[in-house]
């Protein structure tokens, strides 16, 4: 079976420029093996970090004062915080939280309470959008019981610069260059600030981590050779609008995967992210004919019979025009319900929790968007024909705190 995207990488240097695919393939298809290396450069700095967190009290067994999690981004960066927010809580055992930069800078005694401790991981692919940076000010500045650790893919951006100089109150996480994405939408930046999250909530069991991440490398390979057909197909076919579901953390990752088609169409196809328990509560409604359903379905057996219900559910109503699945293994019955099934460990092996997934289910609705684009002849590294989106947010003005 042909493979679209390994197809678009073969593809002659002229013809990439031409039609805008010069990096956003290789920057999907890079994905897994990038991942190795992110963990890695996580655990290179493991001791500066345990050390980072055992000040700020995160680390201390029974400590009354433990510090509080605050994970902040824009955008792609706040849905990573979101995959990343409940592993935090259960490997800290402390509370977290995915705030928005953009209402850091806003509403910042909402994040931040006066008597509290606090770690703020500000997550940012460029560390150059002035949200991101200007939250950062706001918590050094404002708030001195508040430590902060940047996850970052640009060594030179202002936000590593800053963290630079600060090394008492803040720490650097700098992921390889290579995943500093040159096309507009994220992509390797917003698995790889994943992993690194990943990464640090196992802190204390980096050979534990070092196993994860290899599988989750060997899951994303499955889905790079199965997925690129199926969503070239289902674009080739046509939809007009998509809907993303995903339990847990995998809510913030069906958000992300929507955002990549949206933005890769330049609006032309309207998305819609939700839990399988949430959408009944009024966005089932926006599944119409020439919508395609993405399910990112649980491997916890227990969260599956809820999923399931809303799968036959909506196979029962009619609803959508396409229906995907992406699964460890297609449980029985699952292939009646939907007209495509993306295993990522069909021989169940790999035993991946869906804490740790999101990097692996967000490829097919990256695949979606770069798809998606060329059909529409839109230029996947450039999507937006007239700027209104690019790739590091501008038109914000900064106002002195008064």
């Amino acid at each position: 079976m042909s493979n679209p995207l390994f197809e678009l990488l073969a593809e002659p240097e002229q013809s990439k420029l031409a039609k805008g695919t010069r990096f956003t393939p290789q920057e999907i298809r890079q994905q897994p093996e990038t991942w190795r290396d992110s963990a890695g450069r996580v655990y290179g700095n493991r001791d500066a970090l345990i050390a980072f967190l055992k000040e700020a009290k995160i680390l201390v067994p029974q400590c009354r004062d433990r510090a509080r999690f605050v994970l902040a981004g824009a955008g792609s960066s706040d849905f990573a915080a979101r995959c990343l927010t409940g592993l935090f809580a259960k490997r800290f055992l402390t509370d977290a939280e995915a705030c928005p930069s953009t209402d850091i800078i806003t509403h910042p005694s909402q994040t931040f309470l006066p008597d509290r401790n606090y770690v703020v991981m500000l997550l940012t692919r460029s560390g150059e959008s002035p949200e991101t940076v200007e939250a950062y000010r706001i918590a050094a500045d404002l708030y001195p019981r508040v430590r902060q650790i940047a996850v970052t893919c640009n060594a030179e951006g202002d936000l590593a610069k800053e963290c630079r100089t600060a090394r008492s109150r803040a720490l650097l996480i700098l992921l390889s260059d290579v995943t500093n994405d040159r096309g507009l939408a994220m992509t390797s930046s917003f698995t790889n600030m994943v992993i690194a999250g990943q990464a640090l909530a196992y802190i204390q069991d980096a050979d534990e981590y070092l196993g994860i991440v290899e599988r989750l490398a060997q899951a994303g390979e499955n889905v790079l050779t199965s997925a690129p057909s199926i969503a070239s197909e289902v674009v080739e076919k046509g939809f007009s609008r998509a809907f993303f579901l995903g339990s847990g953390c995998l809510k913030g990752c069906a958000t992300e995967a929507g955002l990549k088609l949206q933005e890769m169409t330049s609006g032309a196809v309207m998305c819609g992210a939700d839990s399988f328990l949430g959408i009944r509560h009024g966005p089932q409604a926006s599944i119409r004919n020439g919508t395609v359903v993405c399910y990112f379905v649980s491997s916890d057996p227990y969260v599956r019979r809820y999923e399931l219900d809303l799968i036959r559910e909506n196979n029962v109503k009619g609803l959508g025009r396409f229906s995907i699945a992406v699964v460890d293994s297609a449980c029985e019955g699952l292939h009646d319900m939907v007209d495509y099934v993306i295993e990522f460990d069909p021989d169940n092996n790999l035993n991946i929790p869906d804490a740790v997934r999101p990097p692996i289910d967000v490829i097919l609705g990256q695949l979606l968007g770069l798809f998606s684009a060329i059909h529409r002849g839109l230029k996947p590294d450039a999507p937006s024909r007239e700027g209104v989106i690019n790739r590091v947010v501008e038109g914000v003005a900064i106002y002195p705190r008064g």
